[in-house]
């Protein structure tokens, strides 16, 4: 066993580590207090290390199997004075970069078989070196842009599932790795086996949690565009379902909705009877306009229908005469007033269509009061 080069590979490994931990956790000091308290600790590890090999000495150590690695989660006891965060945080951070560089020392140890025996350690070095030259730069990219994302944003439940995973895959490496290095054993088989068990049932709780999740936000979301009262869509759900049209360039009509004499309905009746006038109303547009792409609530009696443009004659057509049997409020439909305007003809943008929708409505409104003179 050539002692300095193994050390130099541990080395190696040990601050691809410390970096990745230094990135992802939340620090107490200055990054020079940090990074002094590491080297110090490494002085008296590698002390101690040396110590108690001399008078333990392990078998197999040095040899590829990974053992010495495992000594790496002492680095635990200067995390836990340096940095402010749960110990079960930092095995998370502990657990994914030592899945790396492990994984890393894997791949170089079983490149350099191909080389004479006395070379292996020192092509082994050189391996790891050149992996570490060519992955780290992308591994830091991810750290950086999704790992840290994930750590801020789990939640607590996720968080031990993350935990057990990430530290479930490092023993399934290492002892992948002790196989290859020591030969086969019946015991080393199954304790794989079900470390490859363990793996693939904690994935699969984690791939389901993550879908409750994303289904639980795709229904607020879907939620959130919907109008409580009437069950149509809202202005959030216009501004999405117009969105394709407009990206795409492709002709449509907005029509601009208002109920007449909407006020004096809740003035008269009360404000019950009114939801119930609009939900009336509502019913009746979703139910006979069958040709009309989207019908939507802006807010209190003001409605929005969106529709090709070919067909917006015949909607507005029919939308003048029409007349509503009101079953639920009992009161008679007092009409509407309507607006529209077209696309692109009109405007570019959905903001610019219902203005002109909203004005062209209010116009024809003024003339049905007859403010403005005919």
């Amino acid at each position: 066993m050539n002692q300095p080069i193994v050390t130099i590979i541990l080395l190696e490994m040990l601050f691809v580590n410390l970096l990745i931990a230094f990135i992802c956790s939340k620090k107490k000091y200055s990054s020079l207090i940090t990074w002094l308290s590491f080297f110090v600790f490494t002085l008296f590890f590698m002390a101690l290390y040396s110590i108690v090999f001399s008078f333990v000495p392990f078998h197999g150590s040095g040899n590829g199997n990974g053992f010495l690695m495992i000594t790496g989660f002492l680095y635990i006891i200067p995390f836990y004075f340096l940095f402010n965060q749960t110990i079960r945080y930092t095995l998370i951070i502990m657990g994914t970069s030592w899945i790396y560089t492990l994984g890393v020392f894997i791949l170089s140890f079983r490149i350099v078989y191909i080389f004479p025996e006395h070379l292996i350690q020192p092509i082994t070095l050189i391996s790891q070196t050149l992996i570490y030259l060519v992955t780290l730069p992308v591994l830091l990219s991810f750290v950086q842009r999704k790992f840290l994302f994930i750590l801020k944003n789990i939640e607590n439940n996720m968080m031990n599932t993350l935990l057990a995973l990430s530290m479930l895959w490092f023993f399934l490496l290492y002892f992948i790795n002790y196989t290859f290095v020591e030969g086969y054993s019946i015991i080393l088989e199954l304790i794989i086996i079900l470390l490859i068990a363990g793996n693939a049932i904690l994935s699969y709780t984690l791939f389901y949690s993550l879908i409750s999740i994303n289904k639980t936000a795709k229904t607020l979301g879907e939620q959130t565009k919907i109008d409580s009262l009437t069950k149509l869509k809202n202005r959030e759900g216009l501004y999405e379902d117009t969105f394709q049209s407009i990206e795409n360039q492709e002709p449509f009509t907005i029509i601009f909705i208002d109920l007449d004499d909407f006020k004096s309905v809740n003035d008269t009746y009360g404000h019950k009877v009114g939801d119930a006038y609009l939900r009336d109303f509502a019913n009746y547009i979703k139910k006979e306009f069958q040709e009309i792409i989207g019908f939507y609530r802006m807010s209190g009696d003001e409605f929005v229908i969106f529709c090709d443009s070919k067909d917006h004659n015949k909607v507005i057509s029919r939308l003048i005469n029409i007349q509503i049997p009101m079953t639920l409020s009992k009161v008679p439909f007092r009409g509407i007033s309507t607006g529209y305007s077209l696309f692109p003809h009109d405007g570019k943008q959905l903001s610019d269509l219902l203005h002109k929708a909203d004005v062209k409505m209010y116009q024809i409104k003024k003339l049905k009061h007859k403010i403005i003179p005919n």
